[in-house]
């Protein structure tokens, strides 16, 4: 952490033709560039936020329910807060599930969770 905070010091003080909030916004946005490896891109964490987003917190009282919904067999490849606010974005805004924006998981992911989410319980219930 330290030396990410000197390399941003360092380059900050190249860039002094730039206001100091533009040079740094610029140096940040280009340290959280999503990294890659041989197969896929790996989420930085950073996404643009909409509307229909919840926050970490609130989902963070329903993450049990939403995980114990699923087998775990192997880890989990995906943000499940990002495919939650996935589906939110869908429902709030009625678009199709092709149309989801590129910050969120595959459209194939967050419909495969919803359906996971919306199947009838033994007490004829869903998530």
């Amino acid at each position: 952490m330290q030396k990410t905070l000197a390399l941003l010091h360092i380059s900050v003080k190249r860039q002094q033709s730039l206001p100091f909030d533009l040079a740094a916004e610029k140096i940040v946005n280009s340290l959280l560039e999503p990294v890659h490896n041989h197969l896929n891109v790996v989420s930085c964490g950073m996404r643009k936020k909409y509307p229909s987003d919840v926050s970490r917190e609130a989902f963070e009282q329903i993450r049990p329910l939403l995980e114990s919904v699923r087998k775990q067999t192997k880890p989990r490849t995906v943000d499940l807060y990002d495919v939650f606010c996935g589906v939110l974005y869908l429902l709030k805004s009625g678009c199709q599930w092709r149309m989801l924006p590129s910050e969120y998981p595959k459209w194939r992911t967050v419909h495969a969770y919803f359906a996971k989410w919306s199947e009838l319980g033994p007490d004829g219930l869903s998530v």
